[in-house]
Protein backbone atom coordinates (compact mmCIF):
# COMPACT_ATOMS: atom_id res chain seq x y z
CA UNK A 1 0.00 0.00 0.00
CA UNK A 2 2.64 2.57 0.89
CA UNK A 3 4.61 1.83 -2.62
CA UNK A 4 1.24 2.20 -4.32
CA UNK A 5 1.04 5.57 -2.53
CA UNK A 6 4.49 6.35 -2.97
CA UNK A 7 4.12 6.34 -6.66
CA UNK A 8 0.68 8.27 -6.79
CA UNK A 9 2.39 10.89 -5.17
CA UNK A 10 5.31 10.89 -7.65
CA UNK A 11 2.50 10.76 -10.53
CA UNK A 12 1.15 13.97 -9.34
CA UNK A 13 4.41 15.63 -9.45
CA UNK A 14 5.80 14.60 -12.65
CA UNK A 15 1.69 15.43 -14.12
CA UNK A 16 2.19 18.80 -12.26
CA UNK A 17 5.32 19.39 -14.23
CA UNK A 18 4.49 18.51 -16.86
CA UNK A 19 1.59 21.28 -16.90
CA UNK A 20 4.28 23.71 -16.02
CA UNK A 21 6.43 23.03 -19.35
CA UNK A 22 3.44 22.57 -21.27
CA UNK A 23 2.09 26.25 -20.31
CA UNK A 24 5.49 27.70 -20.48
CA UNK A 25 5.93 26.48 -23.98
CA UNK A 26 2.47 27.73 -25.21
CA UNK A 27 2.97 31.18 -23.57
CA UNK A 28 6.14 31.38 -25.63
CA UNK A 29 4.74 30.08 -28.64
CA UNK A 30 1.94 32.68 -28.67
CA UNK A 31 4.58 35.31 -27.99
CA UNK A 32 6.32 34.16 -30.66
CA UNK A 33 3.87 33.96 -33.65
CA UNK A 34 2.54 37.00 -32.46
CA UNK A 35 5.99 38.60 -33.13
CA UNK A 36 6.33 36.84 -36.36
CA UNK A 37 2.77 37.26 -37.93
CA UNK A 38 2.37 41.44 -37.42
CA UNK A 39 4.30 44.13 -38.91
CA UNK A 40 3.26 47.82 -36.55
CA UNK A 41 4.92 47.97 -33.12
CA UNK A 42 1.46 48.91 -31.99
CA UNK A 43 -0.46 45.20 -33.22
CA UNK A 44 3.22 43.73 -31.82
CA UNK A 45 2.41 45.22 -28.42
CA UNK A 46 -1.10 44.64 -28.38
CA UNK A 47 -0.09 40.67 -28.92
CA UNK A 48 1.84 40.88 -26.44
CA UNK A 49 -0.79 42.45 -23.88
CA UNK A 50 -2.67 39.34 -24.63
CA UNK A 51 -0.69 37.21 -23.65
CA UNK A 52 0.16 38.83 -20.49
CA UNK A 53 -3.57 39.22 -19.84
CA UNK A 54 -4.78 36.24 -20.81
CA UNK A 55 -2.15 33.31 -20.34
CA UNK A 56 -0.01 35.06 -17.39
CA UNK A 57 -3.43 36.79 -15.81
CA UNK A 58 -2.15 40.20 -16.02
CA UNK A 59 -4.27 42.83 -14.79
CA UNK A 60 -1.92 45.54 -16.64
CA UNK A 61 1.00 45.84 -18.51
CA UNK A 62 3.27 48.07 -19.37
CA UNK A 63 6.54 48.19 -22.04
CA UNK A 64 8.94 51.14 -21.11
CA UNK A 65 12.04 52.44 -23.56
CA UNK A 66 14.66 52.73 -21.67
CA UNK A 67 18.32 54.73 -22.01
CA UNK A 68 20.32 53.49 -19.68
CA UNK A 69 23.19 56.23 -20.02
CA UNK A 70 20.88 59.15 -20.00
CA UNK A 71 18.19 57.54 -17.49
CA UNK A 72 15.21 58.31 -19.32
CA UNK A 73 12.33 55.72 -20.01
CA UNK A 74 9.93 56.61 -22.60
CA UNK A 75 6.38 54.64 -22.42
CA UNK A 76 6.01 51.96 -25.59
CA UNK A 77 3.01 50.38 -24.75
CA UNK A 78 0.41 50.18 -21.55
CA UNK A 79 -2.93 49.00 -20.82
CA UNK A 80 -4.74 47.91 -18.11
CA UNK A 81 -4.32 47.98 -14.05
CA UNK A 82 -2.24 51.45 -13.00
CA UNK A 83 -1.86 52.52 -16.65
CA UNK A 84 -3.35 56.06 -14.85
CA UNK A 85 -0.06 56.12 -12.97
CA UNK A 86 2.58 55.00 -15.78
CA UNK A 87 3.04 58.44 -17.21
CA UNK A 88 3.92 59.71 -13.77
CA UNK A 89 6.24 56.71 -13.24
CA UNK A 90 8.38 57.08 -16.15
CA UNK A 91 10.65 60.05 -15.12
CA UNK A 92 11.22 58.29 -11.60
CA UNK A 93 11.84 55.14 -13.05
CA UNK A 94 15.32 54.86 -11.54
CA UNK A 95 14.21 55.23 -8.20
CA UNK A 96 13.60 52.10 -6.39
CA UNK A 97 13.28 48.86 -7.48
CA UNK A 98 12.53 49.68 -11.10
CA UNK A 99 15.32 50.93 -10.94
CA UNK A 100 17.59 48.59 -9.82
CA UNK A 101 16.01 45.89 -11.99
CA UNK A 102 16.84 47.77 -15.17
CA UNK A 103 20.54 48.86 -13.88
CA UNK A 104 21.29 45.04 -12.61
CA UNK A 105 19.33 43.44 -15.55
CA UNK A 106 17.78 40.72 -13.45
CA UNK A 107 13.99 40.82 -12.59
CA UNK A 108 12.35 41.98 -10.05
CA UNK A 109 9.05 40.52 -8.34
CA UNK A 110 7.13 41.93 -5.38
CA UNK A 111 4.50 39.53 -4.77
CA UNK A 112 2.25 41.18 -2.09
CA UNK A 113 2.70 45.23 -1.91
CA UNK A 114 0.42 44.86 1.13
CA UNK A 115 3.16 43.77 3.12
CA UNK A 116 5.32 46.42 1.92
CA UNK A 117 5.80 49.05 4.42
CA UNK A 118 5.50 52.68 3.04
CA UNK A 119 9.23 53.10 3.72
CA UNK A 120 10.11 49.93 1.56
CA UNK A 121 8.23 51.74 -1.55
CA UNK A 122 9.12 54.46 -3.68
CA UNK A 123 6.33 56.73 -4.50
CA UNK A 124 5.33 55.21 -7.79
CA UNK A 125 4.66 52.02 -6.58
CA UNK A 126 2.60 53.52 -3.25
CA UNK A 127 0.67 55.16 -5.87
CA UNK A 128 -0.14 51.87 -7.77
CA UNK A 129 -0.59 50.19 -4.38
CA UNK A 130 -3.24 52.44 -3.69
CA UNK A 131 -4.72 51.97 -7.56
CA UNK A 132 -5.18 48.89 -6.42
CA UNK A 133 -1.94 46.79 -7.61
CA UNK A 134 -1.13 43.93 -5.11
CA UNK A 135 1.54 42.05 -7.27
CA UNK A 136 4.31 43.49 -9.57
CA UNK A 137 7.05 42.45 -11.42
CA UNK A 138 9.55 44.09 -13.42
CA UNK A 139 11.47 42.58 -15.65
CA UNK A 140 14.40 43.80 -18.27
CA UNK A 141 14.30 43.75 -21.72
CA UNK A 142 17.82 43.10 -22.74
CA UNK A 143 18.60 43.19 -26.76
CA UNK A 144 21.78 42.10 -27.81
CA UNK A 145 23.46 41.92 -23.47
CA UNK A 146 22.13 45.58 -22.66
CA UNK A 147 19.18 46.90 -20.93
CA UNK A 148 16.66 48.19 -23.70
CA UNK A 149 13.40 48.40 -21.85
CA UNK A 150 11.33 47.69 -18.72
CA UNK A 151 8.17 45.55 -18.97
CA UNK A 152 5.84 45.81 -15.85
CA UNK A 153 3.01 43.14 -15.47
CA UNK A 154 0.82 44.26 -13.03
CA UNK A 155 -2.00 42.14 -10.76
CA UNK A 156 -5.35 42.91 -8.43
CA UNK A 157 -4.42 39.90 -6.31
CA UNK A 158 -0.96 39.26 -4.45
CA UNK A 159 0.93 36.66 -6.50
CA UNK A 160 3.31 34.36 -5.27
CA UNK A 161 6.03 32.92 -8.10
CA UNK A 162 8.05 29.53 -7.92
CA UNK A 163 11.60 29.14 -9.50
CA UNK A 164 9.55 27.50 -12.63
CA UNK A 165 7.41 30.86 -12.89
CA UNK A 166 9.84 33.00 -12.47
CA UNK A 167 12.12 31.13 -15.25
CA UNK A 168 8.52 31.92 -17.25
CA UNK A 169 8.33 35.39 -16.67
CA UNK A 170 12.14 35.86 -17.51
CA UNK A 171 11.35 33.74 -20.56
CA UNK A 172 8.37 36.00 -21.67
CA UNK A 173 10.62 39.01 -21.11
CA UNK A 174 13.33 37.54 -23.52
CA UNK A 175 10.69 37.35 -26.42
CA UNK A 176 9.38 40.72 -25.61
CA UNK A 177 12.50 42.61 -25.74
CA UNK A 178 12.30 41.27 -29.75
CA UNK A 179 9.85 43.63 -30.24
CA UNK A 180 12.17 47.05 -28.61
CA UNK A 181 14.36 46.33 -31.24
Amino acid sequence: LASHAAVAVENARLYRAAARTTRHAEILASTGRTLASVVSSETVFEGIERVATQQLGADGFTVYSVDLKRRTAQVQHSRGLGTEQVSSIAPSLWIGRPGWAVENGENVILPDLRALDDEDLSEPLRGLRAAGVQSIAFLPLIVDGAVRGLMVMRWLTPRSTDEAENELLHDFATHVAIALR
